[in-house]
């Protein structure tokens, strides 16, 4: 759970305490809770005090350019940024044996503290050379593969734009059908999913004790999407589908009274609900 919105001010925790320390995990969202004293499950008195870890906001690094570099001098120039450098041998015919070609992610980047950044050193001319499979249109994990059994190094650039399902490959550099020397590096461009609509699931869930019909709107960015008729003694969920990209502000009402506000995220197809207001019956 996110602290901030999803804890903090609560009133289902209301009779909690919490007390927050913080670390950082680069691969969790900012504000997750981590780990917690006690544990899930356990029953406590009202007031108790609850330990909560919660990721802190990841530092951010860019990334040193280390072309033409030693090995062992990357590998601790970008130690001392708090990375985790990682080597690749490639085959190249311009930089000499043992110094850098270049890195994953690229030189300038910003990425997060503890990121995997891999140094692909060059291992002098190759010999042989291959062609470059067609993967165009490929999952990158089957492409990597292919291209892997082919000889080659591989490494991937993601593209935010593209409306292609995650990890397809849209192109490849060198292209499908070009000969390469085994060894070098091959550059898939691969689709982050990020431009590609979604579908977001959400149960509804209705107030109790209510046995009347209620009339529900629900807005997405502003904009009044579905007016429905719920009542709650027949069902205590009203399901919802939403499609698209990116995020959206939602806001549902009950006969007019602001009930739910939350963020659609369609890249992780979630609900995150930032408030859920008592319904009030009008007398």
């Amino acid at each position: 759970m996110i602290y901030d919105t999803d804890i903090k001010d609560n009133p289902d925790y209301a009779d909690l305490t919490f007390e927050i320390t913080y670390g950082n995990v680069p691969s969790k969202q900012p504000g997750e809770v981590l780990r917690q004293t006690p544990a899930a499950g356990m029953t406590v008195k009202k007031g108790k005090t609850v330990s909560l870890t919660v990721n802190g906001e990841a530092e951010q690094i860019v990334v040193e350019d280390v072309k033409g570099y030693k090995q062992q001098d990357a590998y601790d120039a970008l130690k001392a940024l708090n990375l985790s450098p990682k080597i690749q041998a490639v085959a190249d015919d311009d930089t000499a044996v043992g110094y850098v070609v270049k890195t994953d992610p690229a030189a300038g980047s910003t990425v997060s503290t503890g990121t995997t950044v891999t140094i692909y050193v060059s291992s002098g001319p190759s010999t042989e050379s291959a062609v470059i499979p067609n993967i165009v249109g490929y999952q990158y994990s089957a492409a990597k593969e292919e291209l892997e059994a082919a000889g080659f190094v591989v490494t991937a650039e993601y593209d935010d734009e593209s409306d292609k399902d995650e990890n397809t490959v849209l192109s490849v550099s060198p292209n499908e059908g070009e000969k390469a020397k085994k060894g070098s590096v091959v550059t898939v461009t691969v689709s982050s999913g990020k431009g590609a609509q979604k579908t977001v699931y959400y149960d509804i869930p209705l107030p109790g004790g209510v046995s009347d019909d209620l009339t529900m709107k629900i807005y997405v960015d502003g904009t009044l999407i579905e007016t429905r008729t719920v009542n709650p003694s027949a069902s205590p969920y009203s399901n919802m589908t939403f499609t698209g990209k990116g995020r959206s502000n939602l806001v549902i009402t009950l006969n007019d009274q602001q009930y739910i506000t939350a963020e659609i995220d369609y890249t992780t197809q979630s609900i995150n609900v930032t408030s859920q207001q008592a319904y009030s019956p009008m007398e």
